[in-house]
């Protein structure tokens, strides 16, 4: 499909030859922007030749060589169990009040959750405390808002990896979802049904926990699976029942998660400086996978077999084919 879908909800078309699996993307094939965002300054553009292809090996140079005893004076200054720092527009150097920060960790399974949240205040600062030294975070980051004038702007996820307690990012680089050129737009909304149903067949209620899932790559071009932060009109946990609207034999829940329609910005944490790739605007394939986690309602025990369902690839921007990202619980708890 084409165009951002800006502001309505994604028509999306079916494509039951879609294997319901992560994609594996290749940091590393497609044309992006390296950006350092450094300890103590903010380069802009105009100051880093403003287009990059990262090599075919997957290995990014680092760019900021300047000033690192400095900044890693500036590191160790900060909480020994915190993580902070200041979230700043990308495309004005301005700080960012009302962003959304999550701190997240691998499952099992390898995929980012979300284990802490918080939302930045004036200037743009945030601040997780009570942290265990020694453990490391992915720090998620991104932002709707509407400014005075009713004009929103969305952000795409920024996604700064392996950062380690005790540490305070200067600069977390928030990217208008379309690129700089194109700063404001509506977050896309992806929305579907979650439909439960017991081991005879009859209708069963669940709690579903929902996650929108994009891909990050470490600087050695391992992929990761991170959470993309919600933003405010979402229904990210849904409790299923039965309804006229429900298929035969099921108990069911719309959900709707709204979500920037951009693919993250990503960079491994470095003291001496953080090199983020960003993905050129235009043409993008902004894909997305959606997750549905089972559970007794009002409880944190799994349910249904299996507990967990994972769409097919979701497209709300881009020619790729899309999957209506509906999930079907089976062998829950009656």
């Amino acid at each position: 499909m084409e165009g951002c879908c800006a502001g309505k909800k994604i028509t999306l078309k079916r494509d039951l030859n879609m294997s319901p699996t992560h994609r594996t993307r290749k940091p590393w094939k497609m044309e992006a922007t390296l950006i350092t965002a450094l300890l103590t300054g903010f380069p802009t553009f105009s100051s880093l030749n403003t287009r990059a292809v990262v090599p075919t090996a997957g290995t990014v140079a680092a760019t900021d060589t300047v000033g690192g005893t400095k900044k890693a004076r500036e590191a160790s200054a900060a909480a020994s169990d915190s993580i902070s720092g200041t979230v700043m527009d990308h495309s004005s150097n301005q700080p960012i009040t009302g962003a959304t920060v999550v701190l997240e960790q691998p499952d099992g399974a390898g995929i980012d959750r979300i284990v802490a949240t918080t939302t930045t205040v004036s200037g743009g600062v945030f601040i997780f405390t009570g942290l265990q030294a020694g453990n490391y975070y992915d720090v998620v980051a991104d932002a709707s808002l509407t400014s005075s004038s009713g004009a929103t702007q969305t952000y795409a996820a920024t996604v700064t990896l392996r950062v380690p307690v005790g540490t305070m990012l200067r600069r977390v680089p928030l990217v208008p979802e379309f690129g700089d050129a194109s700063p404001n737009g509506q977050p896309v909304l992806i929305s579907a049904t979650v439909t439960t149903s017991g081991s005879t067949g009859g209708p069963a209620q669940a709690d579903i926990n929902l996650s929108a899932l994009q891909s990050a790559a470490l600087e050695d071009g391992t992929t990761v699976q991170v959470t993309v932060p919600p933003f405010s009109s979402s229904t990210p946990k849904v409790t299923t029942s039965p309804s006229p609207d429900c298929a035969s034999g099921t108990s069911c829940a719309k959900y709707v998660l709204s979500v920037p329609s951009s693919d993250p910005v990503y960079g491994t944490f470095h003291v001496s400086g953080t090199n983020y790739v960003i993905p050129t605007p235009e043409p993008a394939e902004v894909i997305y996978h959606i997750e549905g986690k089972a559970f007794l309602p009002g409880t944190n025990t799994p349910d249904c077999n299996p507990s967990t369902q994972t769409s097919g690839q979701v497209v709300p921007r881009g020619t790729l084919p899309s999957m209506i990202p509906n999930l079907d619980f089976t062998g829950c708890q009656e």
